[in-house]
């Protein structure tokens, strides 16, 4: 049981962090791109 929910946040987690990676590397080419 616990080991499951352990698994489902884990996932969710990771993919958070991974939606956050994306967003922060995106940002970033942006950021390089532009003189600001």
């Amino acid at each position: 049981m616990f080991q499951s929910i352990k698994a489902i946040l884990n996932h969710y987690f990771m993919s958070k962090k991974m939606v956050c990676y994306k967003k922060l590397k995106i940002k970033a080419e942006k950021t390089e791109g532009s003189p600001d």
